[in-house]
């Protein structure tokens, strides 16, 4: 590996992209037909959201060494950015067919949650966790898949796992959180979102969890919460021969929202995360 290369992935892995193009350029000012720059380029590129000119490169790995996996896989990963679902798919089989990659299970599973895939997420998932127990992608794949299944049991176990693996990481916090609410665990709920807060920072839905973690002081608020997840869970046990069983279902939610909007008009105006709300739909809040 020349210098460059090893200079690029240095700043690659410490996630500075832009130097570690820099240097990866570098590199195939020596020697253009240098696989490993072109698939690492390609990596970083897609580190700064540049996917178009991620593809080129990852191509011409590939075209460099037809047997590379991972170039594939890069390839795949720009593809997916840029919307090329199927062409995303085709490419994370191909992957798989050459290397057995935790990685690259946990990119074909997380193309099948884009179609709700459940069951296949899941497959796919433990399939990569069979190879590597400890894999992070995998771990929180099987998470949103067995949530999804409604196996809460076992993806609460897969949360506390990834927990005591990666305790810093937000996503977990995330799902930890929403598991405690439904259990009715305020107190416990509200500190996985601090440490998600503390995690990151820049979180798309850290504003909304923000909101969430003040309106769960609120007893009333409380009240609906244990009264949705009381409903969805009868409603959930019952057999599937209950006649008109998603119909209940629904009616019994449709009630609970409408309540749930009666107070939110009398609340909101009157309550610290009501107005933060009000000023958040104006686009006001901070």
């Amino acid at each position: 590996m020349s210098i460059h290369n090893q200079r690029g992935y240095f700043h690659f892995l410490q996630r500075r992209c832009k130097l570690a193009e820099a240097h990866f350029r570098l590199a195939l000012q020596d020697d253009p037909a240098d696989n490993y720059a072109h698939r690492l380029l390609a990596c970083a590129l897609n580190g700064q959201g540049r996917y178009e000119e991620a593809v080129v490169e990852a191509r011409l790995a590939i075209s460099l060494d037809l047997e590379d996996a991972y170039a594939r896989y890069v390839l795949g990963l720009s593809l997916f950015r840029l919307g090329e679902i199927r062409q995303a798919e085709s490419l994370a089989k191909e992957a798989l067919a050459l290397s057995p990659d935790p990685a690259y299970f946990a990119f074909a599973a997380e193309l099948a949650v884009t179609r709700k895939q459940w069951s296949n997420v899941l497959d796919l998932a433990e399939s990569g966790l069979e190879i590597d127990p400890q894999h992070i992608d995998c771990i929180k794949m099987s998470v949103e898949a067995l949530l999804r299944l409604r196996r809460d049991e076992e993806a609460q176990r897969r949360v506390d796992m990834g927990l005591e693996l990666y305790p810093q990481d937000a996503e977990l916090h995330e799902h930890k959180a929403g598991m405690l609410f439904d259990d009715f665990q305020f107190a416990r709920g509200v500190q996985h979102l601090k440490e998600l807060m503390r995690s990151n920072p820049h979180a798309s839905e850290l504003y909304q969890h923000i909101i969430e973690a003040m309106d769960v002081r609120d007893p009333v608020y409380r009240l609906l919460c244990v009264g949705t997840t009381t409903i969805c869970r009868a409603m959930n046990g019952m057999s599937d021969g209950v006649p008109h069983r998603e119909i209940l279902k629904e009616a019994a939610l449709f009630v609970l929202q409408i309540f749930h909007m009666l107070l939110l008009v009398v609340k909101l105006p009157w309550t610290r995360s009501g107005r933060r709300a009000l000023l958040g739909c104006a686009g006001l809040a901070r």
